[in-house]
């Protein structure tokens, strides 16, 4: 086995780790801005967990929403931050694509 057949073979095993093995192809541009976040109103294990605001998941009873608090992304393969402005590619799997991780996917088809 070759360098290069060793690189090949890690570099999809990240891809596909990332993705799976079949992503949906159907990635859409878009530009990260801040959204709500619901916050639990009980701790675990100490802590007040939070994820994104969804709306098929939210109660009153069990959240409060944070406006602004969810302030970032990363990309799904190589985890880079995506902030405020930046540009970013997202599929309909929620797959989150940075804009070099994008590049090298549409290289790889």
């Amino acid at each position: 086995m070759t360098a290069d057949s060793q690189n090949k073979g890690s570099e999809d095993k990240l891809w596909t780790d990332a993705l799976g093995s079949s992503p949906a192809r159907d990635f859409e541009r878009m530009v990260f801005s801040r959204e709500p976040a619901m916050v639990k109103r009980e701790r675990e294990n100490g802590l007040r967990m939070w994820t994104k605001y969804d709306p098929t998941t939210f109660t009153e009873k069990e959240y409060e929403i944070v406006p602004g608090m969810w302030d970032h992304e990363h990309c799904s393969v190589c985890w880079h931050k995506v902030s405020e402005g930046e540009p970013f590619w997202q599929n309909s799997q929620k797959h989150i694509l940075c804009v070099s991780c994008y590049a090298a996917f549409e290289k790889r088809s």
